[in-house]
């Protein structure tokens, strides 16, 4: 069971495959065929390397065969490449602007504001830098290299006692849940087809996913679930990837009694992806199952209470070198995670550490959200935090204490347009007379009890 590729040879091995059936995308009901164009901008992307100063590349692109290309290009060339999000507005593009050296930039977007990138540190060829909230929810890079993705592949691949691995992915590419499923597929000579939305899998024949992985967050399964329509279709799978977010128990039971091929996960930026999973038929036995470590995965739980349940600590060669521009300076990984491991070392998780808000898979800093509500000036003070939701798995939630008599929801809404992206946007508002602080100037999660 090995990898299709060696990217330790300059030319590229294997190349062959995008002038053949590997990447297909589903549009007006029938598969078309992208591999030729994906070839095209892969070559169109590499003379265009000769031609640039040799700088790191920014890469802010929607496009999906524009941003595989101009990936696939930049590790070939082993060009260090930073991932962007498209989304991130001025918030994010300031805590970036701390952080990126001077780049070339590749971007499909238009009218982008983008502040100067001037820090001294640069990296090393071939690292790729995948943006990641972290444990703290500010915008941080993780450095991954050839090293770190070839060990996450070769570990999916034996915890799932696959040789090829076909992929069917709705996921945006500028998140590792949507970018390792194209890495996996190509480094393991299977095929990748993409959808443009996930909402389109209700509409695909069981046969044509049969054998393929998906990864989907719980909001997305629960929707596909309620259609009714995409069930024969979810069950056709080979396996269905859940992660991104805590998944509530009518869920799984819902998933469960449709015998879906299900394989909850955990995992994160730093591990690109996951690095323990409910195997399938564990999922369906046993609806008490814990999380089995994939190979080469150790974890550790730290000062743990008298249940056993402390900060996870994890170690596996996929782990990133560091938050670019660091390195991690001690082995492994402390997770801003809570978990507990039984006998056979297999892994319950508990919640996160400190205010984390997880919303649909995105990772949301209270404090960040209520800086730009206070700079609005539309409010006295004002509390961020998550709400749990059937539906999104947390929900941003502000109370706020309004600066004048007049000030509605509609107008606070308003006021974030363009400030943040539209994730860290609050989805329930609750106006109050007066936050019950603390003389030191905190909330008590009781106090707020008192509110909601």
């Amino acid at each position: 069971m090995g990898l299709m590729v060696d990217w330790t040879e300059k030319e590229v091995k294997g190349w062959s495959r995008l002038n053949s059936a590997w990447l297909w995308q589903w549009a007006d009901g029938a598969w078309l065929d992208l591999s030729p164009v994906l070839a095209r901008t892969v070559a169109d992307r590499l003379a265009q390397l000769q031609e640039t100063p040799n700088l790191p590349i920014l890469l802010i692109v929607r496009d999906p065969l524009l941003f595989l290309g101009s990936l696939l290009a930049a590790l070939i060339s082993e060009r260090p490449i930073f991932i962007a999000n498209p989304a991130w507005q001025t918030q994010e593009w300031h805590q970036a602007g701390q952080i990126l050296p001077p780049v070339t930039i590749w971007t499909d977007l238009v009218n982008l504001d983008l502040p100067n990138f001037d820090q001294a540190s640069r990296p090393k060829p071939g690292w790729m830098m995948i943006p990641t909230g972290g444990s703290s929810g500010q915008i941080q890079f993780a450095i991954h290299t050839q090293a770190t993705i070839l060990a996450a592949i070769q570990s999916f691949q034996t915890g799932y006692g696959l040789s090829k691995i076909d992929s069917l992915n709705p996921l945006p590419l500028h998140h590792v849940s949507g970018l390792m499923p194209v890495l996996r597929s190509f480094f393991t000579g299977g095929m990748v087809k993409l959808l443009s939305d996930w909402r389109i899998f209700g509409h695909l024949p069981p046969d044509l996913v049969q054998n393929h992985i998906f990864s989907l967050v719980p909001r997305q399964l629960q929707t596909l679930l309620d259609s009714g329509q995409a069930i024969p279709t979810l069950q056709a799978l080979q396996v269905i990837l859940l992660g991104g977010g805590p998944s509530w128990q009518t869920l799984l039971e819902q998933a469960r009694s449709q015998n879906l091929p299900l394989s909850p996960c955990y995992g994160m930026t730093e591990t690109l992806g996951l690095i323990a999973r409910i195997p399938v038929r564990e999922f369906q036995d046993n609806p008490t199952a814990a999380y089995q470590v994939l190979p080469n995965v150790s974890l550790d739980i730290l000062s743990p209470d008298p249940a056993g349940i402390g900060t996870i600590k994890l170690q596996t060669p996929a782990l990133m070198v560091g938050y670019y521009p660091e390195r991690l300076t001690i082995p492994g990984l402390i997770t801003g995670d809570l978990g507990s491991l039984n006998g056979h070392q297999q892994l319950t998780l508990w919640g996160r550490q400190q205010r984390l808000i997880i919303t649909g898979g995105e990772k949301v800093l209270p404090e960040e959200v209520e800086a730009a509500i206070q700079n609005t000036g539309l409010v006295a003070d004002v509390y961020v935090f998550g709400q749990d939701d059937a539906t999104w798995g947390e929900i941003v939630t502000a109370i706020y204490v309004p600066a004048g008599p007049g000030v509605t929801e509609a107008d606070l809404k308003a006021a974030l347009v363009g400030q943040l992206s539209h994730y860290k946007h609050p989805k329930h508002w609750q106006s109050v007379a007066k936050l019950p602080r603390t003389p030191q100037g905190k909330l008590h999660p009781r106090h707020l009890k008192k509110l909601t």
